[in-house]
C-alpha cells in the first residue's frame, strides 16, 4: 500500500551506489526532515503501548511534520488511518 507521491528532487538514491553501506548521513530532504524529529527511546516497559513514544508515534509525527512543509499531501495520514484499520481486523 503505498503512502504517498514524493516529487524525484526530494530524494536521492544512494543505496543502488553502495548496497551493502550503513549510512546514517541525512543524503535528501526527506531524510534531512526525518532527523529533526526526535526518534523513540527505549521504553520503561516495551510491551506497554501507552508508556513512552513508539516506532508508530514517530512515523505519524514525521508524517504531519512533511505534510505540514508540503513534501506530501494530507491523503497520507488516510493511507496510515486505512492501513491501522487493516491491523486491527487481523
Amino acid at each position: 500500500m503505498p503512502l504517498a507521491l514524493v516529487r524525484e528532487e526530494h530524494i536521492q538514491d544512494v543505496s543502488a551506489t553502495h548496497p551493502n553501506e550503513v549510512d546514517v548521513t541525512p543524503r535528501d530532504a526527506l531524510e534531512t526532515e526525518a532527523k529533526k524529529i526526535d526518534p523513540p527511546t527505549a521504553s520503561p516497559e516495551p510491551l506497554n503501548p501507552r508508556v513512552g513514544k513508539r516506532c508508530q508515534d514517530w512515523t505519524l509525527e514525521y508524517i504531519q511534520w512533511l505534510i505540514s512543509r508540503g513534501y506530501l499531501t494530507s491523503e497520507a495520514l488516510a493511507v496510515l488511518d486505512a492501513a491501522k484499520a487493516l491491523e486491527t481486523r487481523a
